[in-house]
């Protein structure tokens, strides 16, 4: 089973007078950082527009975290993942306490989680073209499902340094 940590990424967003720090987190998995790869794909592909993209994503991302709401057709929550279980029948308490979510552009898609415990927190998992889509969502749902894992043999995800 692949090892799952988290990096921690802060940004300063100037509010008027007042600055808020906005706590977002990349996956890791066995010590790469998903994010970073995602990036890296994208400034080495010829397709320039999907550096615009890549921006655009930024920018929701950044929306989110301040607890903006996005224009319709923007986000989805992904259905599916995790099996609804019975009210009371051996239910997850980890599963309900996560969202999995897709943010859209034309082209490109982000796959994150959003944790609702005591610390609401996102945690970006991948990023994938529209065009391997289905793809892309079946490789979510196994990060998801072996992140559950993680969680319930372990504990939380640990948070590595970014050097």
């Amino acid at each position: 089973m692949p090892k799952f940590a988290l990096e921690k990424r802060e940004f300063t967003i100037p509010t008027g007078s007042v600055a808020i720090k906005v706590v977002i987190y990349d996956l890791i998995i066995n010590g790469e950082n998903q994010f970073h790869k995602f990036e890296d794909a994208i400034a080495t592909s010829s397709n320039k527009s999907y550096e615009s993209q890549l921006d655009k994503i930024a920018t929701l991302v950044d929306r989110l975290s301040q607890g903006q709401r996005l224009r319709a057709g923007r986000r989805k929550k992904i259905e599916g993942i995790f099996k609804k279980k019975k009210k009371g029948v051996g239910t997850n308490k980890i599963q309900d306490e996560i969202t999995p979510y897709e943010l859209k552009t034309p082209k490109l898609r982000l796959y994150y989680l959003y944790f609702e415990c005591e610390n609401k927190y996102i945690v970006i998992c991948l990023g994938g073209y529209k065009k391997n889509q289905k793809k892309d969502i079946r490789q979510f749902k196994s990060i998801c499902k072996q992140i559950i894992e993680q969680i319930s043999d372990y504990g939380d995800l640990t948070t590595e340094k970014r050097e």
